[in-house]
């Protein structure tokens, strides 16, 4: 089915939406999201919710609820390296998050997530939090919220519900949840993850996967491997690694299921760049050829990060295309892999 180049903005922020509120429900955000079948990456997770969770305040605030019971499982470090690695570009929000979580005896570890952006100066005109989907301000009441006023943001009052659980370990989609609770916060976990969805990993391509830089990588497969329960495996001049299932039966789920894998740093960076295009006010004013050539230049940018989520995600023959049918097949071949995403 064609989809209009006018509401396409609307059907694309509600799949990211729907997809959002999905992993976040099943990580154990209060809410009826349905339930993700693939292995979730709460770093993602969150810099995804911090662009597209500005366009729905309540998924929002249920991340903030979810990170005061479960924060501890995000790797900070690497959180800040994504950010640097892919164009999210929420670093004040980022930076906001870390100041409120900086409490109790997690203090030092969201303290550094705070550096990442500096609060903004006192008197600075403060910018809207929350958007509605056509791109209009959230209507604001009573005064700024003075922790995020700190960072430039303008919301109403925080007021969290406390519904959040737990992950639930049965899940399929929680196994990097469940390898950073077993073997810490740490590239090891995130490792394991990614061998136990795939025959073998190579360590290049486990880097450009997790978001780890590749000496990182390296030199933990090599110290894994000393375990005998990381096997290399000479594939030419290539040293690739594997696990035996069968030796890491006890971390699958009791109905035997093993999630599927995908590169949501690079998934969710590239929808990134595509919600940008579309932002553009001007974008809609502008011509069908110019369109055309401004979303050929940012699938220039997309398909590069679409290939490393997932190395089986083409988009098709939209390079010979022109005008009114070249904006037509892109945004159609975008929320046909929105659309697989839901399966």
């Amino acid at each position: 089915m064609k989809t209009s180049p006018n509401n396409f903005r609307g059907t694309f922020l509600q799949s990211l939406l729907d997809l959002l509120w999905r992993q976040w429900t099943t990580l154990g955000v209060s809410g009826h999201g349905g339930q993700e079948h693939r292995v979730i990456d709460p770093d993602a997770l969150l810099l995804a919710t911090c662009v597209f969770g500005r366009y729905e305040p309540r998924l929002f605030d249920e991340m903030l609820d979810w990170l005061e019971v479960n924060g501890w499982c995000l790797n900070v470090q690497r959180v800040r390296s994504l950010l640097k690695r892919y164009p999210f570009g929420c670093e004040r929000l980022i930076a906001c998050i870390g100041a409120l979580l900086s409490k109790g005896a997690e203090t030092a570890k969201w303290r550094r997530l705070s550096l990442c952006a500096e609060p903004v100066k006192s008197g600075t005109d403060l910018e809207p939090l929350f958007y509605q989907g056509d791109g209009r301000p959230q209507p604001m009441f009573g005064q700024p919220e003075p922790r995020f006023a700190q960072y430039g943001w303008h919301r109403g009052n925080l007021e969290l519900r406390g519904m959040s659980q737990p992950p639930n370990p049965e899940l399929p989609a929680n196994l990097l949840f469940c390898l950073r609770a077993l073997f810490g916060v740490n590239a090891r976990a995130d490792i394991l993850a990614y061998l136990l969805t795939h025959q073998d990993g190579h360590p290049p391509e486990m880097a450009s996967q997790t978001g780890y830089f590749p000496k990182t990588i390296q030199m933990s497969l090599g110290e894994m491997a000393c375990s005998g329960k990381i096997h290399p495996v000479p594939k030419g001049r290539e040293k690739h690694y594997r696990v035996d299932a069968a030796e890491w039966a006890l971390l699958r789920p009791q109905d035997g299921l093993v999630s599927g894998w995908v590169g949501w740093p690079q998934f969710f960076a590239a929808m990134t760049c595509i919600w940008r295009l579309v932002q553009n006010p001007q974008l809609a004013k502008a011509s069908p050829a110019l369109q055309a050539a401004e979303w050929q230049k940012v699938m220039g940018q997309v398909q590069p990060l679409l290939a490393q989520s997932d190395p089986s995600v083409i988009l098709k023959g939209l390079n010979r295309l022109t005008g009114t049918a070249c904006l037509q097949a892109v945004q159609q071949e975008v929320l046909r892999l929105l659309s697989s995403q839901a399966r």
